[in-house]
């Protein structure tokens, strides 16, 4: 991406990130909707990395229709959240707010405020918040903070591939530190196949150490289709407004071996 951006600033080429990050498979687009449909339904505040619009309104289930794909998929789109994309505006009082969505990295609508490069990260995680300099601090990761500090957390969607954004995020917001299970009051719900139960235990001690649990959910038989399963049944266990605790979720963990 770094050099993609460096291609697109000296040959003024703007890269269209709508037409990369939305599929136009409907196939895909099917799977989405009932993913961000059960996400509506588990909960009313998400935090995202995701530049996509898919959290910015909520999806609920599309009625019966004799029309076009198009119509039935517009027909799926229900009330728009607050979206917050903006560093300025990732506060702990924003947090508070209903129905809200945070795009952490940027969002689509504004391709400038996307954290892409290794050097955004960088600065998007500098970790200057305890600098005596009040105007240097870093909201991000005070946004952070107050989020692991004063919420429990469902972590949903990562990959194997995606987990060191995750523990990069862990180790500067502070974390690390030994926890007991009583104690875990974040949780990380991620897929494995059978050959990754070693990655799976080792994984599982490393985010334990930082106050999440692993739960994990068999890709063996549907691979990732089997997230699409496992958030409609936690949205019928758990719908929004109720609260996420450890019993609901250990009530969950027997639908995991689908």
């Amino acid at each position: 991406m770094s050099i993609a951006r460096d291609l697109e600033r000296r040959h003024n080429l703007p890269i269209n990130f709508s037409d990369i990050i939305y599929p136009k498979d409907p196939i895909i687009n099917d799977k989405g909707r009932r993913i961000y449909q059960a996400l509506s339904s588990l909960g009313n505040t998400f935090v995202t990395t995701n530049y996509d619009k898919w959290l910015d309104n909520t999806i609920s289930e599309p009625t019966p229709s004799a029309s076009a794909d198009r119509d039935a998929a517009m027909a799926t789109i229900g009330e728009k959240r607050t979206v917050i994309y903006r560093t300025d505006d990732l506060t702990p009082d924003n947090l508070r707010r209903p129905n809200t969505v945070f795009h952490l990295h940027g969002s689509v609508n504004d391709p400038t405020s996307m954290v892409l490069t290794t050097q955004d990260y960088l600065r998007h995680y500098a970790n200057d918040r305890r600098s005596h300099s009040g105007s240097r601090e870093n909201k991000v990761l005070r946004f952070l903070e107050f989020l692991f500090t004063e919420r429990n957390v469902l972590f949903v969607g990562y990959g194997l591939e995606e987990l060191e954004i995750l523990e990069y995020v862990i180790v500067k917001v502070g974390l690390t530190g030994g926890h007991t299970a009583t104690e875990m009051r974040h949780f990380l719900l991620q897929g494995f196949f059978t050959h990754e139960q070693a990655v799976e235990k080792s994984l599982s001690n490393y985010y334990a150490d930082c106050g999440i649990e692993l739960i994990p959910f068999s890709r063996d038989q549907k691979d990732w289709e089997q997230l699409v399963d496992v958030l409609e049944e936690f949205a019928k266990l758990a719908p929004a407004g109720a609260l996420l605790n450890v019993q609901v979720l250990k009530e969950m963990e027997a639908l995991l071996d689908g």
